[in-house]
């Protein structure tokens, strides 16, 4: 019994070895989760980190954007409305502001629309950017490891090799 559970452990190790790349999937996530770029950076790759970084910086910049013009027509859009609710204007002047309200209320709706989009591309930017580190960690010392392992084709045969 003795010598099954050493030799388990034994295999157990080589595996956990093998596979180890010298990277931390976890942390290369929560890098990139909370950072831009920051796993990308974790793991030596600066051109798709500088990518995230611009990437998220710019969805960043526009959905701040947008909420200040939101907030500017909500504004204008209340002004009116408390215009047109003292009731001291003609006629013309009432149609005058109304047609202004509803104006600015279809652009409200059509930049609404726009940050909610900005919203879901900030979140589908980050998804990819923590899977791409996620997957770069795993993925560290592919090609070292991957020069270990040798197909070999000769006249009659074809054998596979690993060196440890």
């Amino acid at each position: 019994m003795k010598k099954v559970l050493i030799l388990i452990f034994v295999l157990l190790s080589v595996y956990c070895y093998s596979f180890e790349t010298g990277k931390n999937p976890k942390l290369s996530a929560v890098l990139s989760l909370s950072l831009p770029g920051g796993g990308q950076f974790y793991n030596e790759k600066p051109w798709k980190g500088a990518l995230a970084v611009g990437i998220e910086s710019f969805l960043i910049y526009k959905m701040i954007d947008t909420g200040n013009f939101i907030d500017d027509l909500k504004s204008d859009i209340r002004k009116y409305e408390n215009i047109l609710a003292e009731g001291n204007l003609s006629d013309d002047q009432i149609t005058m502001y109304k047609v202004m309200i509803e104006g600015k209320r279809a652009k409200y709706n059509r930049n609404k629309n726009r940050q909610d989009n900005h919203y879901w591309w900030m979140g589908g930017t980050i998804f990819l950017s923590v899977i791409d580190a996620y997957v770069d960690a795993h993925l560290y010392n592919y090609n070292e490891k991957k020069r270990n392992l040798r197909l070999n084709f000769s006249a009659n045969s074809v054998s596979l090799s690993y060196s440890f």
